[in-house]
């Protein structure tokens, strides 16, 4: 068998996500971050925990004096579906968060000028 010789250049790859498209679009309107476990010997956390759900408030109906007998006996807390839990380095988290900031500015700029991405017909 012959050797394998691997380049010391850096190679670098476009994403791909198409196997993005058949997942189905999920509102998440919770979140919930915690640094992990200390590792290491400068006890680093071994990165940030993400976790990201749905809440929805609860329905009461009826007269006005049933909702206030379900609202006192509901209590205080509402259910969060969780749909997914991540695991991101520092690095990554920081690019997650610069990715969304920028997609908050563009959304606002679009909110001012009434207008969606380029190209929309919207």
């Amino acid at each position: 068998m012959g050797c394998v010789s691997v380049s010391q250049e850096p190679v670098s790859f476009e994403p791909d996500w198409s196997s993005a498209e058949p997942l189905p679009l999920v509102p998440v309107n919770q979140f919930v971050t915690q640094l992990g476990p200390a590792a290491g010997a400068q006890q680093v956390p071994d990165g940030i925990y993400l976790t990201l759900g749905t809440a929805a408030p609860p329905i009461f109906l009826g007269s006005p004096q049933r909702v206030a007998q379900q609202t006192s006996e509901y209590g205080s807390q509402v259910h969060v579906a969780a749909v997914a839990r991540l695991v991101l380095t520092r690095e990554r988290a920081q690019e997650m968060a610069s990715l969304l900031m920028t997609a908050v500015s563009q959304y606002d700029a679009a909110a001012q000028t009434g207008k969606g991405l380029a190209g929309d017909d919207a």
